[in-house]
């Protein structure tokens, strides 16, 4: 198992810990991809199909997060280059969120 995929399991412990929250579910996946997770429990780097398959969506859900996360340090970025702060009126803001909502609906 990689190292990457070693942490995410040690992170998502507490959720995988209690085998009575889980839930069963049927997944299909194409020719390839069933003999990748095969060949990996019979190599022994797996015990399990299942494990297989936790282990991948648990690396999906770190990616996604990541991802996210680096959206966010993109746009806080944007936000810092933009320039010095201005001092503004919360209402200012909401009325502007408003209008703009009142437009999109008469269109």
């Amino acid at each position: 198992m990689s190292a990457a995929g070693e942490s995410v399991l040690g992170s998502l412990a507490g959720q995988r810990k209690a085998m009575s929250d889980t839930r069963r579910i049927t997944v299909t996946l194409p020719t390839p991809l069933a003999e990748a997770v095969h060949t990996a429990v019979e190599s022994g780097s797996y015990s399990t199909t299942s494990e297989v398959v936790r282990d991948a969506v648990a690396l999906w859900h770190e990616q996604v997060a990541a991802r996210e996360v680096e959206a966010l340090r993109r746009l806080w970025d944007e936000g810092k280059a933009s320039g010095q702060p201005r001092p503004f009126s919360i209402d200012t803001i909401v009325a502007r969120v408003s209008d703009g909502s009142k437009k999109k609906s008469r269109a």
